[in-house]
C-alpha cells in the first residue's frame, strides 16, 4: 500500500490522478482543493480503481 498526505504536497496530485498511491490523507481545505476534486471526478483516472481510503482531517468542517 502506498499513501499520500495532501497536506504535506499539493504537487503529489498528478501521482494520485495517475493511481499511484491507495491511502489519501488530506485536511478539508486540500480536500476540497479544485485539483483534487477533478481527480476524484475524471472517469479517465487510475485514481477511482487503486484508492483503499480517503482520510479527510476535521470531516466534521465540511458541508454536504
Amino acid at each position: 500500500m502506498t499513501a499520500c498526505d495532501l497536506n504535506e504536497n499539493l504537487d503529489c496530485l498528478d501521482d494520485i490522478h495517475q493511481g499511484k498511491f491507495n491511502i489519501i490523507y488530506a485536511s478539508a481545505e486540500a480536500a476540497l482543493d479544485k485539483r483534487f476534486l477533478n481527480s476524484l471526478k475524471a472517469k479517465d483516472s487510475s485514481f477511482n480503481k487503486t484508492l483503499a481510503a480517503l482520510i479527510v482531517d476535521e470531516s466534521h468542517t465540511l458541508e454536504t
